[in-house]
């Protein structure tokens, strides 16, 4: 059975078939096979499969933003700052779901406003 895969069949007998599926956040190599049978001369047809981590690829940059966080793969979650005088439209976290996207909004730096403050003397 692959790491991080499931194996459905108990029957090891010439001509028998079991079938693999990879647990969630991970997906199959394409060289492996996921359903194989019991041959002739008792070998199994096809390649053991292989699940690999479903990564993301690298969030989209936002213009006067630094990306926060450097792992990519399925479960993990970036944010993002702001350069100085610049504040995010909202406090955003992007998370790296199970098909290799990043679900969440993505927020935008905004020039800061600065109320000019009136000071008198006294």
């Amino acid at each position: 059975m692959p790491a991080n895969g499931l194996r459905y069949g108990e029957d090891f007998t010439i001509g028998q078939n079991i079938s693999f599926q990879c647990q969630p956040g991970y997906r199959m190599e394409e060289d492996g096979s996921p359903l194989r049978m019991c041959t002739q001369n008792g070998t199994w047809s096809g390649n053991m499969p292989i699940c690999t981590a479903v990564t993301c690829p690298a969030p989209p940059a936002i213009s006067n933003g630094v990306l926060q966080g450097s792992d990519f793969e399925w479960g993990s979650s970036v944010s993002y700052s702001c350069s100085p005088g610049y504040e995010l439209s909202f406090p955003a976290i992007l998370t790296c779901v199970a098909n290799g996207t990043w679900s969440g909004m993505l927020p935008q730096c905004l020039r800061k406003h600065y109320v000019a403050s009136t000071h008198f003397a006294g």
